[in-house]
């Protein structure tokens, strides 16, 4: 292990300020441990290494006292030829970046620089350092634990009651109450996670700092460039949240976006052949038949509907069970088997088949339970663990003021039951918990600052339900610099490098290799969506994920 003094400590010498000099940290760099990294990564040798920097708590006020952060760095290929640095985010909040960006830079890596459509990301990682500075409360650094409150009380879209009600909010203040145990809880947010970002820039002895992020990850790019407008480099932001509007509004266009999706793609056609579902033809009379699935099954199935043979299955099991009675999820499970549900061979076969996944998910479910769920960082065990989730909670609500009336969640308690069809209640249980949470240090960044500053790029699919398309717009028409590709007919959530979609690659790193823009007079510019081959199984992320953001 070795210990590297900054550049710019070197190149600044004994006229640096001590004040300036506090801010750039000192990173001890190591071999990268492949459980962290997701492999030894051959392929990339000696350019993979991870670090380890302590950090205020507070940038801006430091008192003393410091929270270790890791960093990875995979040098440029061509250090000759080095530009500078590409910091990366993965999304969340709570997405782990290492294993990330080391499968990022060495699949890029092995792109011949030939290649017509996909050559410019060889050519990326050698002249540009890729590096993922580690959200606080990740491996890699300080490790971030709350423990978890058993609830009290019962599946929130369907027990509405006073009594679980009260149950609720003093789950929730529990909840907070155990989360917020660590001195340094007060200070995971994007804003401090971002002045980490700068930190290790300056210690890369880099002027500027360029930016790929993802989801979340917009947010934190477009934090960034509000606070260090002047070090703001090329900045991409693929399938950003809606960063300007706050959380909240970017959970209700997801549950929008996943309602619409569920309709067209579930509801549909059952609505459409009836007769071959074994189903009503009514649609409101179907969505009120969701709503009132039995106790035992709404909580289990809520957000497992995801085709038009899954939701036949459920709507037959949910009347079996309510002219019989509950009795376990291994009768459900023989009735499923020994029963018909269509006329049809082929559908028969698909309702049963799904069926038979329902009744299992069910046995493996605690009903009632609410899951926690990860946000928009990528639904893969290496880039969300259980630090990660909780730290999805933290920042959230270290990020913004809550509505503390405890009145107006509950009408979007009731508002969500009756809208949304895969909601579990989650998002209200944690915007209870953000009311209740007992500090919030965190300054909130005046986004109006990238109205006249330097360009970005949004690219983003037609139809992503974790991130919409109307998201983007929004921020394409208040940011006046900024210009939107979109890949049509895609409901993928991640767009770069994941396919063979032109118009997407080549001005995504034709904007990060050179600064340039999509040509032409119009700011949303678009091609259909071509599928390839992803470096990272990324595409199966998001459907039906019924994510916070």
């Amino acid at each position: 292990m070795k210990t590297l003094l900054p550049l710019t400590l070197a190149l600044l010498g004994a006229v640096a300020s001590p004040s300036l000099l506090a801010r750039v940290p000192f990173i001890t760099w190591a071999s990268c441990p492949a459980e962290l990294t997701g492999g030894t990564w051959p392929e990339l040798g000696e350019r993979l290494h991870c670090g380890k920097a302590r950090m205020p708590f507070d940038h801006l006020r430091p008192d003393g006292r410091t929270i270790e952060v890791g960093v990875v760095r995979i040098a440029a290929g061509d250090q000759f030829k080095r530009e500078g640095a590409l910091f990366v985010n993965v999304g969340g909040p709570g997405g782990q970046p290492a294993a990330f960006v080391a499968s990022m830079a060495a699949a890029f890596g092995a792109v011949e620089a030939s290649d017509p459509l996909h050559g410019d990301r060889r050519r990326l990682v050698e002249r540009f350092d890729l590096i993922a500075v580690i959200p606080r409360g990740l491996r890699g650094g300080w490790t971030y634990e709350c423990d978890a409150v058993a609830p009290t009380r019962h599946f929130l879209p369907a027990h509405r009651d006073d009594a679980n009600w009260k149950r609720a909010i003093a789950d929730a203040r529990a909840q907070a109450n155990a989360c917020s145990v660590h001195a340094e809880t007060a200070y995971l947010s994007t804003e401090q996670h971002v002045r980490d970002m700068d930190a290790v820039r300056a210690s890369l002895g880099d002027d500027t700092l360029n930016f790929y992020g993802i989801s979340y990850g917009g947010r934190v790019g477009a934090t960034y460039a509000a606070l260090y407008p002047e070090r703001m480099g090329r900045m991409l932001l693929d399938s950003s949240l809606m960063f300007h509007r706050g959380y909240r509004t970017a959970m209700e266009l997801t549950n929008d976006a996943q309602q619409d999706a569920f309709e067209k793609r579930v509801l549909a056609p059952i609505l459409h052949e009836p007769w071959r579902y074994g189903q009503v033809s009514d649609a409101g009379e179907l969505q009120g038949a969701i709503r009132g699935f039995a106790d035992e099954l709404r909580p289990a199935w809520h957000d497992a509907l995801i085709s038009p043979a899954h939701l036949a299955a459920a709507m037959t099991m949910d009347r079996w069970v309510k002219a019989s009675g509950w009795r376990n999820w291994r009768s459900l499970q023989s009735l499923a088997a020994a029963n018909r549900f269509s006329l049809d061979a082929a559908t028969d076969g698909a309702i049963r088949q799904a069926a038979l996944e329902l009744t299992q998910r069910g046995a493996s479910t605690v009903a009632g339970q609410v899951r926690r769920r990860h946000g928009n960082a990528h639904r893969h065990d290496s880039l969300v663990d259980r630090h990660g989730e909780w730290l999805n909670l933290a920042v959230m609500c270290n990020d913004e003021s809550w509505e503390p009336m405890q009145e107006k969640i509950r009408a979007r308690a009731d508002r969500d039951a009756f809208t949304y069809t895969q909601a579990d209640g989650s998002q209200i249980f944690d915007q209870l918990t953000c009311a209740a949470w007992p500090s919030r240090v965190a300054r909130s960044p005046d986004f109006g600052v990238l109205e006249t500053r330097a360009p970005f790029l949004l690219i983003q699919s037609e139809h992503d339900a974790s991130t919409p398309l109307v998201g983007a717009r929004a921020m394409l028409d208040r940011f006046p610099s900024s210009r939107l590709v979109v890949a049509k007919g895609s409901s993928q959530h991640g767009l770069l490098a994941q396919s063979a979609t032109p118009c997407v690659e080549k001005a995504a790193m034709a904007y990060l290799l050179e600064g340039r823009l999509p040509e032409g007079p119009d700011r949303e510019t678009a091609c259909a969506f071509v599928p390839g081959e992803p470096y990272q199984d990324l595409t199966a992320s998001y459907e039906w994920d019924d994510a916070r953001l």
